[in-house]
């Protein structure tokens, strides 16, 4: 396995791989609006999705990025040095947790579960496929590798924004300042999300969304 190979197989199906990742864009925001009742295509476009999502790309790169140049230190250098620097990164993981107030405990064991477990299932996958000359078989089965990380990236991220606005009170004390009224998030009504055009506010007595025009609101405030 060598870095040029790696390359290669991502110009070659660079169409592919953006498809598997707007799917996952466009499912994560789905799921999220889903889960408080909201068919969410109705008020926002492909744009905003991908917009909505590329803090979540960032994310899912940064660790795809980290294991792929373990694994490339795994073929070209002793084992333990790349065993040192995957436990280097999972510190780093818990220091970027302990700094960061906005990440919750469960978000940290998930990154860290990811980490190890992607990277002994890639490099497994590509030992098997860059080692010996390409084929269009084994391009399909990384390429299905990738749609099934990044759908389950997807769905993860989906509930977990979920369960923090929802079970966490994310968003507990925004404040909605509208042309000639205030809304102040609390635990039976608060806000979920907005888009270009709209805000949402969800009501969870009445398991209901109310959409607000952008134009009615002034300012939003967020404390946390």
């Amino acid at each position: 396995m060598n870095g040029a190979a790696i390359i290669k197989f991502l110009i070659d199906n660079i169409t592919l791989l953006s498809g598997i990742l707007l799917t996952g864009a466009l499912l994560k925001v789905y799921l999220y609006y889903k889960f408080f009742g909201l068919y969410i295509f109705e008020f926002i476009n492909i744009g905003e999705v991908l917009i909505l999502f590329i803090g979540n790309l960032m994310a899912y790169f940064i660790l795809l990025l980290a294991i792929f140049i373990l694994i490339l230190l795994y073929h070209n250098f002793t084992s333990i040095w790349t065993y040192s620097l995957l436990s280097m990164f999972t510190v780093g993981l818990f220091i970027n947790f302990i700094l960061r107030k906005r990440i919750l405990l469960h978000e940290l064991i998930i990154q860290v579960a990811f980490l190890w477990a992607a990277f002994f299932l890639i490099n497994l996958i590509f030992d098997q496929l860059f080692v010996s000359a390409s084929t269009d078989s084994g391009d399909y089965l990384i390429l299905g590798t990738i749609f099934i990380s990044v759908a389950f990236y997807s769905i993860a991220s989906a509930y977990n924004e979920y369960y923090k606005v929802k079970q966490k009170k994310y968003y507990a004390k925004t404040i909605l300042i509208l042309k000639d009224d205030e809304m102040k998030s609390n635990d039976r009504s608060y806000y979920i999300g907005k888009t270009e055009k709209f805000i949402f506010i969800f009501h969870s007595e009445e398991k209901m969304v109310d959409v607000i025009p952008v134009s009615s609101v002034k300012k939003i405030i967020f404390t946390h």
